[in-house]
């Protein structure tokens, strides 16, 4: 999501939109102009992790049981879905090289007009490139998945570097928070799904709705 600077000097005025959205004819992909509020993001990202700290230094033993468990569970879905898709994408390539060699060979032969052959092997040469893109891209994903294991005792080294935690400042949002998912606005619910990716282990998931991020922006005086 892009950064958007207010008007205003003071933070509140700040947040933060969709890129696909804003770069969706350049990009070809389809999305919303969903946005949050900077001021919104911080505070619900503080607040659940001032809740995962207490966690674990009160049940330390229980939250690396399921972190473990889930990180494992989760690691082991995804490793599959993209090994499905590399499968996918291999076996099209294959399918593209014996059709390939077909056409040389009936062009060699006199079977294929030259012309009729740079059209239907041009279209295949584009499906190539793409495919080889998305083959490197899948197997960097598949590489980094296999490497990066559920690592409950690292984040709870981390936490216990803090004793209290009262301001989300660059420097303990990088450290704790790996990637945040700021999901489209749910009019039939009045809410905003938040998911936050904690470092080493699994996410959590929070919510806003129209009242809160109003509220929020009452208690600063701006609208």
């Amino acid at each position: 999501m892009y950064a958007v600077r207010g008007a205003a000097k003071q933070k509140r005025s700040n947040s933060y939109s969709c890129a696909n959205f804003r770069n969706r004819k350049r990009r070809g992909v389809t999305c919303t102009s969903h946005y949050i509020g900077q001021a919104v993001i911080s505070e619900l990202v503080l607040s659940y992790l001032q809740r995962a700290m207490l966690y674990v230094r009160e049940h330390e033993t229980d939250f690396i049981r399921k972190v473990t468990e889930n990180g494992n569970t989760e690691t082991r879905k995804l490793l599959e879905s993209k090994r499905r898709e590399l499968g996918k994408a291999t076996a099209r390539m294959n399918e593209i090289d014996t059709v390939f060699r077909k056409l040389y060979e009936d062009n060699a032969l006199g079977r294929l007009p030259e012309q009729q052959f740079l059209s239907l092997t041009s279209g295949f040469e584009n499906e190539k490139v793409e495919l080889k893109k998305k083959l490197a891209e899948l197997e960097r994903e598949i590489n980094t998945i296999e490497k990066r294991s559920s690592d409950a005792g690292k984040f709870v080294q981390i936490v216990k570097q803090y004793t209290d935690v009262q301001e989300l400042t660059y420097e303990i949002a990088h450290e704790f928070v790996d990637k945040i998912l700021i999901h489209n606005y749910d009019q039939e619910a009045d809410t905003r799904k938040v998911e936050i990716f904690y470092s080493f282990v699994a996410r959590s998931t929070a919510a806003t709705n129209r009242r809160e991020v109003f509220h929020s922006c009452v208690v600063e005086g701006k609208t």
